[in-house]
């Protein structure tokens, strides 16, 4: 979806006018690098709904291209291209990156608890569609279907999406002459049509979150191989193609604990061994653990052994 943030923050890409009253939108995004929540801040909204339509909301908004940091977004966002960007670069975590320009007539899948990145170039003008993920997930035929992954992508051309939000803006720049129930019942069908045309194969999904002992096995080498490294929770999703949202949980699930807190585990069982089988420095020890100072593992060892790292090592060689 498009930047928000400072102007060199921008993304999919509509940055902030320094000059002017950011505009407030429905959209918000959490921003992976500062753990926080924020809106997008387009040039310009063009043209908003008035929330009627339970599940859905629409923009139209203009900007500009520029730098997008990894993001993940609350909502599924679809972004219809009126006008389009020179070129653009987009990399969806677990995904190979899309470059290309944003022709008119096509439109985006920015997948909700996806992570992203990307940098574009050009003017840009286009809808904005949010999508609550229980509203994709509503429109199930079968009541314990599991969560719905829509496929992210750019430049796609699909007739029914490009008429859906054409009728759907329409409705709101005529004031809703057949009230709210005509633009939720459109809000309905779109969102089916995604879960049946733009969205993974449920029994892929099946097959990777249910993967048992042997994908738990997997997940747990590949933290143990990368514990001096700073490893993200978008890297470990990735590692087995799952956005972080789904990893999250399929983890807790796998291993009794979030991810951090087995990662800070893995690094403190690690440090206990060096500090009694080896005769590494503190602050060695703290680098092959992946704590970024000596001070940081003398405090981490504190809050989870109850002692120094330094009287640690000495008890046990008495």
């Amino acid at each position: 979806m498009p930047a928000a943030g400072r102007a060199s923050d921008t993304r999919v890409f509509l940055p902030r006018q320094k000059d002017k009253t950011p505009v407030q939108t429905f959209a918000e995004r959490f921003d992976t690098t500062t753990a926080s929540r924020t809106k997008f801040e387009p040039e310009a909204v063009l043209l908003q709904d008035q929330g009627l339509w339970p599940g859905l909301r629409l923009e139209e908004w203009r900007g500009s291209g520029g730098e997008m940091p990894e993001t993940v977004l609350f909502q599924h966002g679809v972004m219809l291209h009126h006008e389009a960007l020179t070129s653009a670069r987009i990399h969806w975590s677990g995904h190979r990156p899309v470059t290309g320009d944003f022709a008119p007539g096509s439109f985006g899948i920015f997948p909700a608890g996806l992570s992203y990145s990307g940098h574009a170039r050009g003017r840009w003008r286009g809808v904005v569609l949010g999508l609550t993920p229980g509203l994709v997930q509503a429109v199930s035929s079968s009541p314990g279907a599991r969560t719905v992954e829509l496929v992210p992508g750019n430049g796609i051309r699909d007739g029914f999406v490009w008429q859906a939000s054409l009728a759907l803006a329409a409705d709101i720049r005529e004031g809703y002459p057949g009230g709210a129930i005509y633009g939720e019942s459109i809000a309905v069908a779109l969102a089916a049509y995604l879960r049946r045309h733009h969205a993974a194969d449920p029994r892929l999904q099946i097959e990777r979150i249910e993967a048992g002992d042997a994908l738990r096995r997997r997940v747990q080498q590949f933290i143990l191989d990368q514990l001096q490294e700073k490893l993200t929770l978008a890297e470990m999703a990735a590692f087995v193609q799952l956005d972080v949202y789904s990893f999250a949980r399929w983890f807790k699930r796998a291993f009794g604990m979030p991810p951090h807190r087995y990662l800070m585990a893995a690094r403190i069982a690690r440090a206990r061994t060096l500090l009694l089988c080896t005769e590494l420095s503190l602050v060695e020890i703290a680098l092959q653990c992946g704590f970024s100072s000596q001070s940081h593992l003398s405090s981490a060892f504190r809050r989870f052994a109850g002692i120094a790292p330094g009287s640690y090592r000495a008890r046990g060689r008495e």
